[in-house]
C-alpha cells in the first residue's frame, strides 16, 4: 500500500491512544490491564482499515481484502479483551467504553469503505454516524445521557452490523447484493438504537429501576412484526438478485401469531427456521420472474444445480468459491439470529395479556381481510406487478410451495403421450456438394430487434455483417421462430430442432433421448455428409450425442483451447470455428459436412466478452490478443444493467461468423444462424416474446427462395411475427435443402 496508508493508520492509531490515556483517570487500577491491552490492539487493527479510506481506486480490491481480513481479526478478537479483564479482575467502566468505542471506529471505517468502493449509497454512513450522533444528542438532552444496561441484543446487533458491511465489501458481493445486505446491517442497528431511546425516555421520568428491569417496548413489539411481515411480502428490483419493501400485509404471519396465541407450543427457534424456509420461497417466487422471464420451477431448477456448482468449481478460484460459501453461511446465521430475535420478542408480546389484545385483533383482522379479497376476486397467480398494484395481501408463500407440489407431481406422472414419428426425407439435392453450418447462438433473441437500445446498440455490427455477406457473394433472408424455452435451457431449443419435436421440459427430453429416431442429424448422414458436433462448452459425457447420431464430437479436451479464458465456459467462440476450420473443413478429400455449433461466448452474464482476432492465424497461439484488448475484455462489468454486455457480446459474435464467411469466401457454405433463447429477462425486460431470430446464409438462390415460399424475409431482419415454432423448422429446412422424395427409416 502507500505511504500515505501507512501515515493514515499511524495518525489514527496515535489519536485512538491518546484519547484512551487521557480517559485512563477513569481506570480504577494501577496497571493498564491484559483486557485493555487487547482492546487498544484492536485499536491498531482498525487504524489498518482506516488507512484505506481515501486510497485510490486501483487499490480498490486489494484494500477491500486488507480491510475485510484486519475487521475480521478485530471482530474475532473482541471477546478477548473481555474474557482478560474478567480473568484478570480487572472489569471497569472505562474498560466496556473503550471497547465500545473501538467497534463504533470499526464500523464508522467499514460504512466509509463501502461507499468509497461503490458497494452502496452514502446512506450507509449512517451505520457509523449512528453511535456518534447518539452521543452528541446526548449533550443537548441529558436523559440521553444517561447509563445504559447491558444487553446481549446490543452486542447482537454490533456483530450483524459489522458482518454486514464485511459481507458487502467482499470482491464476491456485488450491487445491488452488496446494497441490500448493508441496508439490512444499518436496519438491525436503527432498531436497536431506537429501543434504547425508547428505555431512556422511559426511565426519564421513573426513579425506580425495579420497576422497569424488563421493560416491555411498544416500539420493539412493532418493529418485529413489521420486519417479519416484510420478510414475506416483499417484491424484486428490477431486473436485478436485490429485493424491495411492499406496503401488503402477510396471512401467514398472521395465522403464525394466531396458532402461537392458542397453542403451549411456542418456540422461536423452530418457528425462525420454518420462516427463512418460507423466505426461501418468496424470494425464488418474485427473482427468477426478473432474472429468467418464467415463474420458479423447483422440480427442473433444483436438477439443474450440480452443473451450475460444476461450472462454478471450474471457473472460480477457491478463495473465491470460499468466500461465497462464507458469506451465504454469514447471510444465513444473521438472518436466523434476527428473526429468532423478532419471534421472541412476539412470543413475549402474546404473554403479556395487553399486549396480546391488540396483536390478536390485528392478525384476525388481515385473516378476514385476506378471505374477502378471495371471496371477491379468486385466488389467482398474479400478473407482472400485480403485487405493487391492486393487492393488499400478498400471494402467500405456502401457495406457492403447493404450486411446486403440483409441478412435481406433474412431472413424475408416468402417462406422458409418445411423440409421433417424425419425417425426416429429404434428398439434398439444393445443396449437394456444399458444406452446412448450424450455428446455434447462445441467448440470441428476438430482443435484440424489438427493443430499440438494444437494436440501436447492434446496428453498426449488424451493418458490417451484412457487408461480410455481401462481400462474399452470398445473401440472406430471415425470419424469427418461438422458442420452446426462455432465458435458459438451451438443450430445449437443441432437440426442438434436430429431433422436429416440440420439447419444452427436461423430463420430455430425457424421455425421447431414450428411444431410437430419425433426427436431422442421420437425415444428413443418410444424404451422404459427415455430420460434426463443434462442442467447446462439453467438457463430460454427451449421451444426447449417439441420440442424435452425429459421426464425430468435438468437446473442449478435444479443441484443446490454450489462450486467456472468457467467461464461464472459457473458450472463445472464434476459436472454436478456427479449429474446426483446421480438423474437418480443410481436409481434402472428404464428404460434405453438416457442422453443428451452439456457440458459449454469449451466455449469461456476457461478460467478459473476448476481442475479435482479424488475424486468425493467430488464435491458435498462446497468446492469441494484444495486451490492450485483454485489458479492455476484462474491464469489471455494471452488474445493475447487463444490457451493455450483451451487445457487446452480440457484436462479437456478428464479427466472429462475418469473419468466417470472409475466410471461406471461396467455399459453398450454407449458414444456418439461430437464436436458441431470449436473454434472461435481465436484459430482455418484462413481457418479452420468446422468439428467436433464424438466418439462413448462403450463395444458392434456390434454397432461400424456398425458404422466402415459407415466410422467411430477405435480408437480416425478420418480420416480428414467428412463422412457427422451432420445431416446425425442421420440415422447412428439409425441404428448402431439397425434394423430400425419399423416406428415411428408423435406425
Amino acid at each position: 500500500m502507500s505511504i500515505a496508508w501507512t501515515i493514515k493508520s499511524l495518525a489514527v492509531f496515535a489519536a485512538v491512544a491518546g484519547l484512551a490515556r487521557r480517559g485512563r483517570a477513569r481506570h480504577p487500577f494501577p496497571r493498564w490491564g491484559p483486557g485493555n491491552v487487547a482492546t487498544l490492539i484492536r485499536a491498531g487493527g482498525v487504524s489498518i482499515v482506516a488507512g484505506l479510506v481515501g486510497e485510490p481506486p486501483a487499490a480498490g480490491r486489494h484494500g477491500a481484502t486488507i480491510a475485510i481480513a484486519a475487521a475480521a481479526i478485530v471482530t474475532l478478537l473482541d471477546w478477548v479483551d473481555g474474557w482478560l479483564a474478567r480473568r484478570s479482575r480487572m472489569t471497569s467502566e472505562f474498560g466496556a467504553r473503550f471497547d465500545m468505542e473501538v467497534d463504533a471506529l470499526l464500523i464508522l471505517v467499514l460504512s466509509i469503505l463501502v461507499w468509497q468502493y461503490d458497494k452502496a449509497g452514502a446512506w450507509v454512513i449512517a451505520s457509523g454516524l449512528m453511535r456518534y450522533v447518539f452521543v452528541a444528542a446526548g449533550w443537548l438532552f441529558p436523559w440521553l445521557a444517561r447509563p445504559l444496561p447491558g444487553s446481549f441484543r446490543g452486542k447482537l446487533v454490533c456483530v450483524v452490523q459489522i458482518a454486514a458491511l464485511l459481507a458487502a465489501l467482499l470482491p464476491a458481493v456485488t450491487p445491488p447484493a452488496s446494497s441490500t445486505v448493508a441496508a439490512i446491517g444499518l436496519f438491525a442497528l436503527a432498531y436497536s438504537f431506537a429501543v434504547d431511546v425508547e428505555w431512556l425516555w422511559i426511565r426519564r421520568s421513573i426513579d425506580n429501576q425495579s420497576a422497569i428491569r424488563n421493560p416491555q417496548s411498544a416500539i420493539s413489539l412493532l418493529v418485529s412484526l413489521l420486519f417479519l411481515n416484510a420478510t414475506l411480502t416483499f417484491g424484486n428490483v428490477w431486473p436485478t438478485l436485490a429485493v424491495r419493501w411492499q406496503a401488503q400485509l402477510s396471512v401467514e404471519l398472521a395465522i403464525a401469531v394466531l396458532l402461537l396465541a392458542w397453542t403451549p407450543w411456542r418456540r422461536a427457534g423452530v418457528v425462525s427456521v420454518v420462516w427463512m424456509a418460507l423466505i426461501a420461497g418468496r424470494y425464488a417466487a418474485v427473482t427468477a420472474p426478473a432474472l429468467y422471464g418464467r415463474d420458479v420451477n423447483l422440480y427442473w431448477d433444483l436438477r439443474l444445480m450440480p452443473d451450475v456448482a460444476s461450472m462454478v468449481l471450474r471457473v472460480a478460484s477457491w478463495w473465491e468459491i470460499v468466500a461465497a460459501a462464507a458469506t451465504v453461511a454469514l447471510l444465513a446465521a444473521v438472518a436466523f439470529v434476527i428473526l429468532r430475535a423478532a419471534w421472541q420478542r412476539t412470543v413475549s408480546g402474546l404473554a403479556n395479556p395487553r399486549e396480546r389484545r391488540v396483536i390478536v385483533a390485528t392478525a384476525a383482522a388481515v385473516v378476514v381481510v385476506f378471505a374477502v379479497d378471495v371471496s371477491v376476486r379468486g385466488f389467482h397467480e398474479p400478473a407482472p406487478g400485480e403485487d405493487e398494484r391492486v393487492q393488499v395481501v400478498s400471494r402467500p408463500v405456502s401457495a406457492i410451495y403447493a404450486h411446486q407440489i403440483r409441478l412435481i407431481a406433474a412431472a413424475m406422472a408416468k402417462n406422458r403421450p409418445r411423440p409421433g414419428i417424425v419425417d425426416m426425407r429429404s434428398d439434398f439435392s439444393r445443396i449437394a456438394g456444399a458444406d452446412v453450418v448450424l450455428i446455434f447462438v447462445e441467448s440470441y433473441g428476438a430482443v435484440t430487434f424489438d427493443r430499440p437500445e438494444l437494436a440501436a446498440g447492434l446496428a453498426a455490427s449488424r451493418r458490417a455483417f451484412e457487408s461480410d455477406i455481401d462481400g462474399t457473394s452470398r445473401r440472406v433472408v430471415s425470419a424469427t421462430v418461438e422458442s420452446p424455452t426462455f432465458g435458459g435451457g438451451s438443450w430445449l431449443a437443441h432437440i426442438s430442432l434436430l429431433s422436429g419435436i416440440e420439447i419444452r421440459d427436461p423430463d420430455d427430453n430425457a424421455l425421447l433421448m431414450t428411444e431410437q429416431r430419425d433426427t436431422l442429424v442421420t437425415a444428413f448422414h443418410d444424404g451422404g455428409f459427415r455430420t460434426v458436433a463443434l462442442m467447446p462448452g462439453l467438457r463430460q459425457s454427451w449421451p444426447e450425442g449417439r441420440f442424435y447420431g452425429f459421426d464425430d464430437i468435438y468437446g473442449a479436451e478435444r479443441l484443446a483451447y490454450r489462450g486467456p479464458e472468457f467467461g464461464w465456459f472459457a473458450i472463445p467462440d472464434q476459436f472454436s470455428l478456427e479449429r474446426v476450420d483446421t480438423l474437418e473443413i480443410r481436409k481434402t478429400p472428404r464428404p460434405p459436412l453438416f457442422v453443428f455449433f451452439p456457440t458459449i461466448s454469449t451466455h449469461f452474464p456476457f461478460v467478459p466478452t473476448p476481442p475479435y482476432q482479424p488475424d486468425w492465424a493467430r488464435m491458435t497461439d498462446l497468446r492469441p490478443y494484444d495486451a490492450a484488448a485483454i485489458v479492455k475484455a476484462y474491464q469489471e462489468p455494471d452488474w445493475t444493467d447487463f444490457g451493455p454486455g450483451y451487445v457487446d457480446a452480440m457484436s462479437y459474435v456478428y464479427a466472429t461468423i462475418g469473419g468466417f464467411l470472409r475466410r471461406e469466401a471461396a467455399r459453398d457454405l450454407v449458414v444456418v444462424v439461430l437464436g436458441d433463447h431470449e436473454p434472461p429477462a435481465a436484459v430482455s425486460g418484462e413481457g418479452a416474446s420468446w422468439n428467436v431470430p433464424i438466418h439462413v446464409i448462403a450463395g444458392r438462390d434456390m434454397v432461400l427462395d424456398r425458404l422466402v415460399s415459407h415466410g422467411f424475409r430477405i435480408g437480416l431482419a425478420p418480420a416480428r411475427a414467428p412463422i412457427g415454432k422451432m420445431h416446425t423448422l425442421t420440415p422447412l429446412l428439409l425441404d428448402a435443402f431439397g425434394d423430400r422424395g425419399h423416406q428415411s427409416h428408423a435406425r
